[in-house]
């Protein structure tokens, strides 16, 4: 099963209750589960990144494309980079 590293970026005008590890571990759940992703991480948080970068691990079966999940959008004033790892 490839496994991903999600990183997610938030907007300076980003509400700071968007920004919660619940809720954004909640929001990428579903969002990227509904395409096939799995087995999340821990979210990681940069504190030293303005604005803030959140990073998540996770997997995915064989059969879903990178474009797939690049395809993804978590909302207005986040963005996500997604990397294949080792």
């Amino acid at each position: 099963m490839p496994k991903y590293r999600l990183y997610i970026k938030f907007d300076i005008n980003t509400d700071p209750v968007e920004q919660r590890y619940y809720h954004v571990r909640n929001l990428i759940k579903a969002k990227f589960g509904a395409v096939g992703a799995m087995n999340f991480g821990q979210i990681f948080e940069n504190l030293h990144d303005w604005p803030l970068v959140q990073v998540i691990y996770f997997g995915a079966a064989e059969n879903i494309p990178l474009e797939v999940l690049q395809a993804v959008k978590l909302g207005d004033g986040i963005s996500t980079t997604i990397q294949q790892i080792e």
